[in-house]
């Protein structure tokens, strides 16, 4: 006599196990389209930066004159062909990475033989994903 009634009472199972069959398909269409949209999304922009040069005899200014700031660390300067392991920031020789390079600001740059330079000489200030600019000395 306990268990008379139970055979009847298995529709609460079903409707239970269906909502979760629902739950489950909801939360893989999300991550579907989530997934898809991220690849629609544009990749990050170059940044773009006006620089003016001026030099000395062994010394390479950039003025930072306008455009986008562009963090210290991502930097680098390229001489005749060949990239310069450090150059100061408004004379800081070792900026801080997280620092920028914004309106304003100029790099001092040498050789990094230490020889002087010498009309023709390319000079290029790049990142890892672009030239933000490319001169020669006169």
């Amino acid at each position: 006599m306990c268990c008379k009634g139970r055979r009847d009472r298995d529709d609460a199972v079903s409707s239970v196990v269906g909502e979760m069959l629902l739950i489950a398909a909801v939360v893989v269409i999300i991550a579907a389209i989530s997934i898809n949209a991220q690849s629609i999304l544009p990749p990050p922009r170059d940044p773009s930066v006006t620089i003016m040069m001026k030099n000395t005899t062994d010394t390479v200014l950039l003025y930072h004159k306008g455009g986008d700031a562009v963090k210290a660390g991502e930097l680098r300067v390229v001489i005749d062909g060949v990239e310069n392991s450090s150059f100061s920031l408004n004379g800081e020789s070792i900026p801080d990475p997280d620092r920028l390079f914004d309106l304003g600001d100029h790099i001092n740059a040498t050789k990094k033989d230490g020889s002087l330079l010498s009309s023709g000489e390319s000079v290029r200030l790049v990142t890892s994903r672009s030239v933000l600019f490319s001169g020669v000395i006169p």
